[in-house]
């Protein structure tokens, strides 16, 4: 089986509105229902939340496994591993192989070069690190950083405090990246936001 990691800038959207609409869409009754006194849930219901988070976490983690550039990781589904640079220079990926040349198009199961060239492949694995759409974060004055996963992200402690007093982050704007990890870091910073808005307490 020929498995083909992309390193183009195609937004992962797709898996993070999806996420995204799933956690808002259950945040009352299932995610965040402890905050609203609701009555326990069944064991079915429980087994049914797991399994979609899980689902959802595992297509994300896949992603972000190739955005952090651990494609020996793929080695457990396939050793057929081609990684498409797309003309940019090409990172250390041991002994995979690499083709930098410029993809021209994607179809199923085939990748088209700039010169003219083909690829057939079983799989195609699209990298797409995180950046930013707006200047909130400099216009605020956070201080930033940037990781394999993509730029820009803000610096936080394990509270969500930012290097600005009162100015909280989580999620993918910290590069939680996953979807656990952000519910996660979503609850530490409510936790320090409320110590800081109750007690005075800074993280």
């Amino acid at each position: 089986m020929n498995t083909t990691i992309a390193r183009n800038r195609f937004p992962q959207f797709a898996i993070a509105a999806l996420a995204a609409l799933t956690v808002g869409s259950f945040a009352r009754t299932y995610y965040l229902k402890f905050l609203f006194g609701l009555p326990p849930l069944t064991l079915a219901a429980h087994l049914h939340g797991l399994i979609a988070t899980t689902w959802l976490a595992l297509h994300y983690t896949q992603a972000r496994l190739i955005a952090a550039h651990r494609v020996a990781l793929l080695r457990s589904w396939t050793s057929d591993l081609v990684v498409l640079a797309d003309g940019e220079p090409a990172d250390d990926v041991g002994d995979v192989g690499v083709d930098e040349r410029p993809v021209a198009s994607v179809a199923p199961g085939l990748v088209r070069f700039a010169d003219g060239g083909e690829l057939e492949v079983d799989a195609l694995h699209v990298v797409a690190p995180m950046t930013p759409r707006d200047g909130l974060m400099a216009e605020l004055g956070l201080e930033t950083t940037d990781t394999p996963q993509g730029t820009g992200f803000a610096v936080a402690d394990r509270f969500g405090a930012t290097s600005v007093p009162h100015v909280f982050a989580a999620g993918d704007a910290t590069g939680a990246g996953n979807v656990a990890a952000a519910i996660a870091t979503g609850s530490l910073a409510a936790t320090g936001l409320h110590r800081t808005l109750v007690a005075g307490i800074s993280a």
